[in-house]
């Protein structure tokens, strides 16, 4: 399996590392692995949770419940469930900003077009 420094991961994700470093303090990347010397490598599968949690946070789903997300995910199988009613919830939220968005978006233009 290929390990990734710090400085790679953080060119995969496009995350400082303070926000890996972060993430891991926060448990949300418990399992990172480690060199003799203490530096950090990451694998391919903790490159996809850094993804999932980057994904989760655009949506403004909190720490506490991308924590809850994560553990799920490292559950497996038997929290699909859960995890389809998570994005599902956040899929209607985002829907939301998008339509709160669009109507932002159709006020200024109406503001714009009085000014002329």
């Amino acid at each position: 399996m290929k390990k990734y420094t710090i400085q790679e991961v953080t060119k995969k994700v496009n995350m400082p590392s303070s926000t890996l470093r972060f993430y891991e303090s926060k448990g949300l990347l418990p399992k990172v692995d480690r060199t003799d010397s203490g530096y950090r490598l990451y694998t391919d599968d903790d490159i996809e949770i850094l993804k999932l949690i980057d994904c989760l946070k655009k949506t403004n789903m909190s720490l506490k419940d991308i924590s809850q997300f994560v553990e799920w995910t490292n559950q497996g199988e038997t929290t699909v469930d859960d995890r389809r009613r998570a994005f599902s919830q956040r899929k209607k939220a985002v829907q939301k900003q998008i339509k709160d968005l669009h109507e932002i978006i159709k006020s200024i233009d109406e503001r714009m077009k009085a000014l002329k």
